[in-house]
């Protein structure tokens, strides 16, 4: 037992400390590279059929979050910008679905509500 509870105390210690060779800031703009890149894959998937809008919305905001996470109020604003401008070409998009019978009136109000939620997020200026 004792030896477990060692071993354990030395895992904690070694999981706490932060890896002197991670550079936050690398890391950062790669978590806005992938988000950028799942949001553009859940675009083509949803287009073809095989995502679901949950995938897209997941993406949109894993987008934003990227992008908020650190950012400076410029840069804040610019990316909850750039986030309201998404969520109304996706909702264009389902929109466009819905009148080719593609997407039903629940859809079309799901992309709604991210919308007017990103517009919201600009009139506050924060998410």
């Amino acid at each position: 037992m004792v030896r477990i509870l060692a071993v354990c105390l030395v895992l904690a210690g070694s999981l706490a400390a932060a890896d002197p060779k991670l550079d936050a800031k690398q890391l950062a703009a790669d978590r806005i590279a992938s988000a950028n890149k799942l949001m553009e894959s859940a675009r083509r998937q949803y287009a073809n059929g095989t995502a679901t809008l949950a995938d897209l919305e997941r993406a949109s905001l894993r987008v934003v979050d990227a992008a908020l996470d650190g950012a400076s109020a410029k840069d804040a604003a610019t990316a909850l910008r750039e986030h309201a401008k998404l969520a109304h070409v996706l909702l264009e998009s389902v929109t466009r679905r819905h009148d080719s019978g593609m997407a039903s009136d629940d859809d079309v109000e799901e992309m709604h509500y991210l919308a007017l939620e990103a517009d919201l997020w600009v009139a506050r200026g924060k998410r």
